[in-house]
């Protein structure tokens, strides 16, 4: 039951075209470019007025940036249809994650962390119970020249996970954009005593389980990789995906499912043949 690859991160490359352009470039000769901080609160109190933020830090934040509002987490997740357990698909229902808004910022009041932007949100509400959002500074280039591989923090919980930036006229790229493994984490298989649960084969229905959160008497499951899940959801066990996580592999031996972004993450590998008869049950992370 090893741990769940995680998914892979955001780039978000804008507003450049591939044309060739004369002039002065401006060198990117350090990996992160960007800025960020956790949001603590989307204020949308009038359709018609100009929307603004609670961050939790403004450190390296200005009037006049541009930024980017990224809705990372807080999607429900179906537990109890397609089957008993559900199948960690999303629920279709009109929330904030996955969502973005590229703005610029018109004030900064320093009491309270606040950042007032230049519009108002037209798909982006306050933030509900579970769900996290980011704010990204975004720098602008006329000409730019990547000269070191450019990458983003390690998404931690909070922040990170994202490159963006603006080039109007030419991009050239003597290095890569890379974010391979700085988005959603894998699960984390540190915390888990030994498995001691044996075989599907013992309790085929116990262990066709898709989403549970004992973590004692019995393991039957390892942990789900992390996904856009609102982060109240606690049924962290079990082959069920965990939206854009994989699930954790069932029984003994199983392989946990891979992460998924733009497609489908992979399957897990079935218990060990070696150890246990298989059962029938499909013991894999999806």
């Amino acid at each position: 039951m090893s741990g769940i690859r995680s998914i892979s991160a955001i780039v978000i490359l804008l507003g450049f075209s591939l044309q060739q352009g004369h002039g002065q470039f401006t060198e990117i000769d350090q990996p992160v470019i960007n800025v960020y901080t956790p949001i603590v609160n989307i204020l949308c109190a009038d359709d018609n007025d100009v929307d603004s933020l609670v961050v939790g830090n403004l450190a390296g934040f200005g009037e006049g940036d541009t930024v980017m509002v990224y809705c990372v987490k807080g999607a429900e997740i179906k537990t109890a249809a397609d089957g008993v357990n559900g199948n960690g698909g999303p629920l279709q229902t009109r929330t904030n994650p996955g969502k973005y808004a590229i703005m610029i910022i018109n004030e900064i009041v320093v009491p309270g962390n606040i950042v007032v932007l230049n519009t108002s949100f037209s798909e982006i509400g306050p933030l509900k119970s579970g769900e996290q959002a980011q704010l990204i500074r975004i720098p602008t280039y006329r000409r730019a020249r990547v000269e070191t591989m450019l990458t983003a923090p390690d998404w931690n919980g909070s922040t990170g996970g994202v490159v963006a930036l603006f080039v109007q006229r030419t991009l050239e790229l003597n290095a890569d954009i890379n974010v391979s493994g700085k988005g959603f984490r894998g699960a984390d298989p540190a915390p888990d005593p030994p498995y001691s649960a044996g075989c599907a084969i013992d309790n085929p229905v116990a262990f066709d389980s898709t989403f549970y959160r004992t973590v004692s008497p019995l393991i039957r499951a390892g942990r789900k990789g992390e996904g856009a899940t609102t982060t109240t959801f606690n049924l962290l066990r079990g082959k069920g995906k965990n939206v854009n996580g994989g699930g954790g592999g069932n029984g003994r031996l199983s392989g946990g499912g891979g992460g998924s972004n733009w497609n489908f993450g992979g399957k897990g590998g079935m218990e060990s043949s070696a150890i246990c008869e298989h059962a029938g049950i499909d013991t894999r992370g999806m």
